[in-house]
């Protein structure tokens, strides 16, 4: 099971991962950016994976599963903790 956190540190986490975020996006200039289409034949962009990577990276904790638009699901992701508001209120 995983250390309880409070809605502080979550608030940090995501503040901090959107911080990131907004940075990565700074280094794509609108009309410089390359388009791949999802299976469902939706637009993905390149700004759009390496978003995806970072926050993958920054905000689950150990034992918290990931699920995105960006990201093929798979079963891991269910054996883990699902970050929801309210397994922290």
């Amino acid at each position: 099971m995983l250390p309880p956190t409070t809605r502080s540190d979550d608030l940090k986490r995501i503040c901090g991962a959107l911080e990131k975020a907004g940075s990565i996006l700074e280094g794509f200039a609108a009309e410089d950016f390359k388009v791949q289409h999802k299976s469902g034949g939706s637009p993905v962009t390149e700004a759009d994976l390496t978003v995806d990577r970072m926050l993958r990276k920054f905000l689950p904790r150990d034992g918290e599963g990931w699920l995105s638009e960006e990201t093929a699901s798979t079963g891991d992701r269910l054996s883990n903790n699902i970050a929801s508001p309210n397994n922290n209120c």
